[in-house]
């Protein structure tokens, strides 16, 4: 691994504050426990049911973080679409061309996922 993408792995974890020595299944559990309960994400979520594209995203986390970031708007963007692909597959789905973050519904009984 890179060490650019070492360290940034080592902040991602240190965000999520989760406890060490999880099993893979408690880690993924603690992971969108903790996440779900972050007001970004829960704002993000409610974007997405509308379809969120990244230039929204943007905006948005630039209104979040006023003060800066310590990554630009769009790497962090990236890097939080790429968790939410992480832990939540099939809940949200990006629709290539604009990248649009879309937050899918539950069937009934089918465990799949539509819009």
């Amino acid at each position: 691994m890179v060490s650019s993408a070492h360290k940034a792995a080592r902040l991602d974890l240190a965000a999520l504050d989760l406890p060490q020595g999880l099993l893979k299944d408690q880690f993924y559990a603690y992971a969108i426990g903790t996440l779900r309960c972050t007001p970004l994400f829960q704002r993000i979520d409610e974007l997405a049911a509308d379809g969120l594209t990244d230039a929204q995203a943007y905006d948005f986390l630039r209104e979040q973080y006023a003060g800066g970031l310590s990554l630009s708007v769009e790497q962090h963007w990236k890097t939080l679409k790429a968790w939410i692909s992480v832990f939540f597959g099939g809940a949200y789905r990006l629709e290539v061309g604009q990248e649009v973050l879309v937050k899918g519904q539950r069937l009934q009984g089918s465990g799949k996922f539509t819009r």
